[in-house]
């Protein structure tokens, strides 16, 4: 199973629509998305460093420069989960919150499996939904960490 997640880490770097912090290409999110596929399309192009759609997902009220976003990517990738479960979800018309346990096999130090529990809320911003916050806590210690806590 280590070996498995370390080579989708490994192919999910180098795959060939691989984007750097200066290039850019056109995004295409879906008009009917939900905000689970909104949070998984950002997720693997974190993965990926595609600032274009990172940004693209998020919410017009997050001010961030294209770079700071990609140094702010970078710095994320050590803790981004390998696997999302979603657990729970609360959705009105304009606003939603998804809450997630994301699972990260260390491939760094110990080997060890992380697991973090996210909090994600969405605006649906001219038909699209967009990311406006995300927190994410450390849920590796505690035995209820698969369990939904919203």
């Amino acid at each position: 199973m280590r070996n498995l997640l370390i080579i989708i880490g490994l192919v999910l770097m180098i795959l060939p629509d691989t984007v750097i912090a200066g290039e850019s290409r056109p995004v295409d999110l879906d008009l009917g998305s939900t905000p689970d596929a909104v949070y998984r399309t950002y997720n693997r192009a974190k993965w990926r460093l595609d600032v274009d759609t990172v940004r693209a997902c998020l919410s017009s009220r997050v001010q961030i420069s294209r770079e700071d976003l990609y140094n702010q990517i970078l710095l994320e990738r050590r803790k981004l989960p390998q696997v999302l479960r979603l657990l729970h979800v609360e959705s009105g018309e304009r606003l939603a919150t998804l809450y997630y346990l994301g699972i990260r096999e260390d491939t760094y130090d110990s080997g060890k499996t992380f697991y973090w529990r996210g909090t994600v809320t969405f605006v649906k911003e001219h038909g699209h939904w967009r990311i406006r916050h995300e927190t994410w806590e450390d849920a590796t210690t505690e035995p209820d960490a698969g369990k939904a806590k919203p």
